[in-house]
């Protein structure tokens, strides 16, 4: 689905004030973090990007590498300038952008090689992923990035998990070969047909796999449950079974199964949700949209802190204020 699919969430749309010089919203491709900003002191800057039909990759806010004079007003991107933009994500202080020719292109923070630029050298300036692999998507997690190849191979540089030793400066294959990928803040999933394989951090049980252990790129673990689609979020997982219900995994306030615990290792069913079709969510929390079979949409799960050691130190944890429980699913 696409990411403008976030624009039917009525609290957001105030960020459409951002684009008021451009004629369609349809015309955009919106980085996560500008619909789903990261949990953060109202004075914190943030930044976000799209692209225009005209081959034309813009920026907005007031945390940008290089900003314009007023924040609210777009400005291009020298270096994108007539490149042909196929996609685009945001992790926690990094963006990676896919261009028809299949190259990369990222910048941002890289303390844990990120961008993919062979190093571990911060750069406010686009530059491009290293190595001649052709891709054809691209997924941000809070401090790694994901691509995939036309063929179903799976890319990953960054550190996914916080606890993991595994971390990359340049695209590293992982040991799947998958139809869709799916990101969170620090897990990931690729589905074979009905089968989905996760890795990442394992904390909370967000991998679906019965325990709490980290899982390799290099040797994913299967989810013991037929899947028809996937969300990933910051702490958890929902998917939707062969049946059209909703099951989720991993770190629970009440808000995604009430009398659960904090911890939900294997798939459980949300109540009062069926017939659904697919999911849309983002790592930055964990709140999911269920688009049902018959058009309508359900709203269910709460924003979540994500798991990221500086979060703590800028202030983002959000201690002693935690969020509003969604008790069920809301109909739009």
């Amino acid at each position: 689905m696409s990411q403008i699919a976030y624009h039917r969430f009525p609290a957001l749309a105030s960020n459409l004030t951002a684009f008021h010089n451009v004629s369609s919203p349809s015309d955009l491709i919106i980085a996560y973090a500008v619909l789903f900003a990261i949990p953060k002191p109202a004075s914190k800057p943030n930044c976000g990007y799209f692209t225009t039909d005209a081959s034309k990759t813009y920026q907005v806010g007031d945390g940008c590498p290089f900003p314009g004079e007023n924040k609210n007003i777009p400005v291009e991107i020298p270096e994108l300038k007539d490149k042909d933009v196929n996609h685009f994500c945001m992790g926690m202080r990094h963006a990676a952008m896919l261009l028809d020719d299949g190259s990369v292109w990222s910048w941002g923070a890289n303390e844990v090689g990120q961008l993919g630029h062979g190093d571990e050298s911060a750069t406010s300036r686009p530059k491009k992923v290293v190595g001649d692999v052709p891709f054809s998507k691209i997924f941000c997690a809070a401090n790694a990035t994901i691509a995939t190849t036309q063929g179903g191979d799976v890319f990953q540089w960054g550190q996914l998990s916080p606890k993991s030793t595994e971390k990359w400066s340049s695209p590293h294959k992982c040991g799947i070969n998958g139809e869709y990928v799916y990101v969170g803040a620090n897990h990931a999933g690729a589905t074979k047909g009905s089968k989905l394989f996760t890795w990442g951090l394992g904390d909370n049980g967000r991998l679906g796999i019965g325990s709490t252990k980290d899982v390799s790129c290099d040797k994913p673990e299967r989810v013991r449950l037929p899947v028809e689609d996937v969300a990933m979020g910051a702490r958890s997982t929902a998917v939707v079974d062969q049946e059209g219900r909703v099951r989720v995994f991993g770190r629970n306030y009440g808000n995604l199964k009430p009398k659960q615990g904090p911890s939900i290792l294997t798939p459980v069913v949300v109540k009062r949700l069926a017939e659904v079709e697919t999911l849309v969510g983002t790592w930055t929390d964990d709140f999911y949209l269920a688009n049902l079979e018959d058009g309508d949409q359900m709203i269910f799960g709460d924003q979540i802190p994500i798991d990221d050691p500086e979060a703590d130190k800028e202030g983002l944890e959000s201690k002693g204020n935690p969020p509003k429980k969604m008790r069920s699913p809301i109909r739009f």
